[in-house]
This record gives structure tokens, C-alpha cells and sequence, in this order.
């Protein structure tokens, strides 16, 4: 099942080009890495992917909003809620279970977090609690901006095997740096 497609896909900021006929499908369990330095466009591609930024030339076909979950650099969490507190919330407003969030609390290794206020959280830590958020809401497209930035290696590992093992239904495309 096709989730997203882009059809040569060119963006223009001003003078500047930052897509050029960027053409990709996207299908129910695809997992793409888009792998660059910083700058080559890969925020602005997911950006597009997500409705955020209309394109300058091409065509973009994607599920409605409320089926793309977009983690960008800010993270999505709110500050003075609790880690248990942010991703109930979420599963609350996308029709999800507590069962859900206690499944993503022992995935992510968060139990021991969840009445942890996400602003007393490391980096690292909030991060972890971002991609739980997402993973929480039963989307069918996940858009990842680095979300391994702030990740420790093992926390990196965590978010590997976790996007490979993400339900088929669901298509995920992650933006990063890292190429180990």
C-alpha cells in the first residue's frame, strides 16, 4: 500500500534550491534512512513529506495529517508534564490504550522515568521519550528528524531495532548524519 510519493520534487527558498526533482514511493512497512551532511535537505525533505512545507514545482501525495507523526528537532513533549503524563495525552487524543504507553514505557527502558517531569530530563533522555511519543500514536507514516542526535549508543541501538520492528502498516523515514 502506497503511504507517500513524491514526484519530482524541487523546492525553492528564494534563489536558493534546496530539493531538486526528488522523486520517492514510499509503501506500508518501508523503512528509508536519508543519510547527509547538514544542509543537503534532508529536514526540508521530511518537512514536505509532512505537509509542513508546500513545494515549489512537482506533486506530493501523502495520508492525511492525523496519520503522520512528524518528530522534528524540538521533540513534540511538553515540558512540565510527565513522561507517563505526555505520552498518555497522546494515546488519549489518537484513540490509543494505557496498555499502549505501558508497552512504549518498557520498550524505550522508561519505567523508571515516568513521573520524571520531561524537563528535568537529559537530552538523551528526552529524546528517548520523543520516539516513545510517536511510536504511542499509531501512525502510518513516522517522520524522524535525527532523532539518534542526543541518543547514547545504546539508546541508538534501542531506536534501530525498535523502527525495524514497528508494525508493516506503518512506514518510516529517518533523516541523519550518522552514516555508522
Amino acid at each position: 500500500t502506497l503511504v507517500c510519493a513524491l514526484e519530482r520534487v524541487s523546492l525553492y527558498v528564494g534563489v536558493h534550491r534546496t530539493l531538486r526533482d526528488v522523486s520517492l514511493e514510499v509503501k506500508a512497512g518501508d523503512r528509508f534512512f536519508l543519510v547527509g551532511a547538514n544542509g543537503a535537505g534532508k529536514s526540508t525533505l521530511l518537512r514536505v513529506c509532512a505537509g509542513l512545507v508546500a513545494p515549489s514545482h512537482g506533486r506530493v501525495a501523502r495520508p492525511s495529517a492525523h496519520q503522520i507523526g512528524y518528530l522534528g528537532h524540538g521533540g513534540g513533549l511538553s515540558l512540565a508534564l510527565t513522561v507517563f503524563e505526555n505520552l498518555k495525552l497522546l494515546a488519549q487524543l489518537r484513540g490509543r490504550t494505557l496498555q499502549e504507553v505501558k508497552e512504549q514505557l518498557e520498550v524505550w527502558r522508561l519505567d523508571h522515568l515516568k513521573h520524571r517531569l520531561v524537563g528535568e530530563l537529559s537530552a538523551g533522555q528526552r529524546a528517548r521519550v520523543s520516539v516513545a511519543h510517536l511510536c504511542t500514536g499509531g501512525y502510518r507514516l513516522l517522520l524522524l528528524d535525527e532523532p539518534s542526535s542526543a541518543l547514547d549508543v545504546e539508546s541508538v541501538a534501542m531506536l534501530e531495532e525498535r523502527l525495524l520492528t514497528l508494525p508493516s502498516s506503518m512506514a518510516v523515514i529517518m533523516a541523519t548524519h550518522d552514516t555508522k
